[in-house]
């Protein structure tokens, strides 16, 4: 594996695409934005789940990382040297829970994304790609949810995470087998019509409020306050405003921190105007104050897995 990592890295300087491992006795694809630093290893690596995508998109996105790719990070992995793991969700939406529509194998076996999101990191550290101590997870929209999950497995390899616009599930609250999970930062828009920022009951179970996800997080680092910071509002036209929480006197400070997007939509907070008519009017409000992959970064740049 680590031959056929190297060589892909050497031919595409920016971006390895199309590659894949074995899984279940499938295979599972993924691509790996290398910020042309195909020479170093042990570099720090983001790895970023992406959201819900239909089975046609899912399957260009194989061979067409621009279905995935995140510009914004990628840019700033080019300025900082760190690399981005893109994992594919196997026909576009990742196993959230046992049973979940679309994600089964033919037999009705349930795809096991944790699995494939763990071999894939530990494939990356064996073949000297990342830094063991300097990988960390993000997600978008059901990657958030996804992120929520993988960040509570126990010996999880991720130094911190960052859940945007999405929630947790119940089960998940119960399932969560870390003591001290890492580090997270949240952001999450108070309209959000597709995620709801006060959680959600389906006929597949609960997903629970931001806040209550918070103070879960809360009680894991015993944190006893906390301080709230409305951030400039440089796009009053862009109908929100970000109030930044802080928890402080926790066992490890500095580990839990959320941007409440106040009137902010399902979708990431950036300077970009949204990419369609659709994402205005089905997803809710973009706000235009900060830039998600800024933050996202500056705040993983605090943690590795040594502290």
């Amino acid at each position: 594996m680590r031959f056929l990592l190297s060589i892909c890295l050497i031919l595409m300087p920016a971006m390895a695409i199309g590659q894949n491992i074995e899984h279940q006795g499938i295979k599972r694809w993924f691509h790996v934005f290398d910020a042309g630093i195909a020479d170093q290893e042990n570099a720090p690596m983001i790895v970023s789940l992406h959201g819900y995508m239909s089975k046609d998109s899912a399957l260009a996105a194989r061979t067409n990382p621009a279905y995935v790719s995140w510009p914004e990070l990628e840019r700033l992995a080019r300025i900082h040297n760190f690399r981005i793991l893109y994992p594919l969700a196997f026909e576009g939406r990742w196993s959230l829970f046992p049973g979940i529509k679309g994600a089964v194998l033919e037999d009705r076996t349930p795809i096991d994304d944790v699995g494939f999101v763990l071999k894939l990191v530990q494939t990356m550290i064996e073949d000297g790609i990342a830094d063991p101590n300097r990988i960390y997870l993000q997600g978008l929209s059901d990657g958030a949810i996804m992120t929520f999950r993988l960040l509570c497995i126990a010996d999880s390899p991720f130094a911190a995470g960052a859940p945007v616009i999405g929630f947790m599930r119940e089960e998940h609250l119960e399932d969560c087998s870390q003591d001290l999970p890492p580090p997270i930062l949240v952001i999450a828009g108070t309209l959000d019509r597709i995620l709801p920022y006060d959680g959600w009951l389906y006929t597949t179970g609960r997903y629970i409020s931001v806040p209550e996800t918070m103070e879960f997080w809360r009680k894991r680092y015993g944190c006893t306050e906390q301080t709230s910071t409305t951030l400039k509002d440089i796009a009053p036209d862009d109908q929100s405003t970000v109030t930044r929480v802080d928890w402080t006197g926790c066992s490890r400070e500095g580990a839990i921190r959320l941007y409440r997007v106040e009137g902010g939509g399902h979708q990431a907070p950036s300077f970009s105007p949204p990419a369609s008519e659709w994402a205005k009017t089905r997803a809710g409000p973009r706000n235009r104050d900060i830039e998600t992959a800024n933050h996202v970064w500056s705040f993983f740049q605090e943690f590795h897995q040594a502290n």
